[in-house]
């Protein structure tokens, strides 16, 4: 979306006078993204594509927490087409100019070995880098400050791991209406981190960050209602979050979708919604969704039986670490079954899963 400066012209008694209302200025246009992001607007929706523009918009002009979120709109595909390595480049941008979430993400990056060499002394010089620059801002009042120390302190990143503590910068935050710090202080709730378990007030705090139409959230709320944890049992109501998440592209949703049509929780039971709502997930790079796919060309359940299909997804399953899709490529290449027999590949897949299975 461009920017677009409005000129009102009025012709008076004295002349013509023009008069000229300034474009948004950066934290303006993150504002407004963060406004669709979680439909906190006029008409109540939420919009990615444009959550993500006006990040964008407000990540050109220097922006830092613009560049972190845009960048997050790509690692999940919100908005955007999924790109890790922008996700990647967003953030070292992000974190020339100091911004601490920057750093976590580079860290978790490193750690995880994704898009960048695995190397644990660099995602640790990372996470210890987040955790210094939040603590010099702590008294700052800024809920992404606060969010992110309770996160610190909860997984031990960058400094001692303290429950209690965390929970603490949690409440900070989440009082303040931070969505992602009350999703987490209901986690510590359920979790009994640094507080006592209470169902019922991790239930609240989920129900306030799908308010605002976080995902993460609204697979918890899911979860609850499924469960009857804090709330009463009712799988109607669970899988009607589930579907909220899953249509956001959360793969754990999508995941949960495709088991209430498999096995008829909440839905009557449907195999090619199942498969569809699978499918969502293996081509996001789901292994065990990858698997499940791999079974179902198998057996032919809600789509037509089909072996060959079935070992292109075992294989992409397995080749993430997935043992049962392992053992299954072992059976297909030794036996011949969607491959051509091959007794060294089915040799290297058996190796592979007792190495898996240690």
């Amino acid at each position: 979306m461009r920017q677009i400066l409005f000129l009102l012209f009025f012709v008076l008694s004295s002349g013509l006078t023009v008069w000229a209302e300034e474009a948004p200025n950066a934290e303006e246009l993150f504002r407004l993204g963060e406004k669709w992001a979680t439909a906190d607007h006029g008409n109540g929706k939420q919009d990615w594509t444009k959550a993500a523009e006006y990040y964008r918009q407000a990540a050109k002009l220097g922006h830092a927490r613009a560049m972190v979120e845009l960048g997050s709109c790509y690692y999940y595909g919100r908005g955007v087409e999924r790109d890790p390595q922008k996700h990647l480049s967003l953030n070292r941008k992000a974190a020339d100019l100091n911004e601490p979430w920057a750093f976590a993400h580079l860290g978790k990056r490193y750690e995880e070995g994704e898009g960048v060499p695995k190397d644990e002394n660099e995602a640790k010089r990372w996470y210890e880098k987040a955790f210094q620059t939040c603590y010099a801002q702590k008294d700052s009042g800024d809920p992404w400050i606060q969010s992110l120390l309770g996160t610190c302190y909860v997984t031990g990143t960058g400094t001692a791991k303290d429950e209690k503590e965390a929970v603490k910068w949690y409440r900070k935050a989440a009082e303040q209406g931070y969505f992602y710090a009350q999703v987490n202080l209901g986690d510590c709730y359920i979790k009994g981190y640094g507080v006592e378990k209470n169902e019922k007030e991790a239930f609240s705090w989920f129900q306030k960050a799908a308010k605002q139409k976080d995902v993460n959230a609204q697979l918890y709320l899911g979860i609850c209602y499924l469960m009857g944890s804090g709330v009463e049992k009712d799988e109607k109501e669970a899988v009607r979050w589930f579907r909220m998440a899953a249509e956001q592209g959360n793969l754990d949703s999508q995941c949960n979708m495709g088991l209430a049509y498999q096995k008829g929780y909440g839905v009557e039971k449907d195999e090619k919604e199942m498969v569809r709502w699978f499918r969502m997930a293996a081509e996001q790079g789901d292994a065990a969704a990858q698997f499940n796919m791999g079974v179902f060309y198998w057996q032919g359940s809600g789509v037509e039986k089909d072996e060959k299909e079935a070992v292109h997804w075992f294989r992409m399953a397995a080749e993430q670490g997935h043992a049962d899709a392992q053992h299954n490529l072992v059976t297909c290449y030794a036996e011949g079954l969607g491959v051509e027999k091959d007794e060294k590949e089915a040799m290297r897949w058996l190796l592979t899963a007792a190495e898996q299975d240690n």
